[in-house]
This record gives C-alpha cells, structure tokens and sequence, in this order.
C-alpha cells in the first residue's frame, strides 16, 4: 500500500505569496501555473474558451 502522505506538504504558503517559483500573479492579486502560448491553444480548440467556464445558474429543464 503507497504511503501518500509522503507527498504532501504541512508547509503554508501566504496567499500574497506564490507556492512555486513556476507561478505568476494574476488578475485577482492571486498565484497561478504561468502556461504556454500552445497549452492556451489547446484549450481553447478542446473547451472553446481561453478562460475557466461555469454556469451562473442552474439550466433550466428541458434544454438539452
């Protein structure tokens, strides 16, 4: 059986702060993962939007 928790860190990082030197800060005074100009493509072409997607509300029945 694997031990996870060897892969876990108890350190904690401040929200001002990034966690990894690989991040940037982004439009909400944040940290995120700094990704390539074709890993942005790819995702666009597979989700068909650059940014994070969601519903503001619920879809109504029977629009399928």
């Amino acid at each position: 059986m694997s031990r996870y928790t060897k892969y876990i860190s108890h350190s904690r990082t401040p929200q001002t702060q990034p966690a990894s030197p690989k991040q940037a800060r982004n439009a909400a005074g944040g940290f995120a993962f700094v990704v390539s100009p074709w890993t942005q493509l790819e995702r666009f072409l597979i989700l068909g939007a650059e940014g994070g997607t969601y519903y503001a509300a619920a879809p109504r029945a029977g629009l399928r």
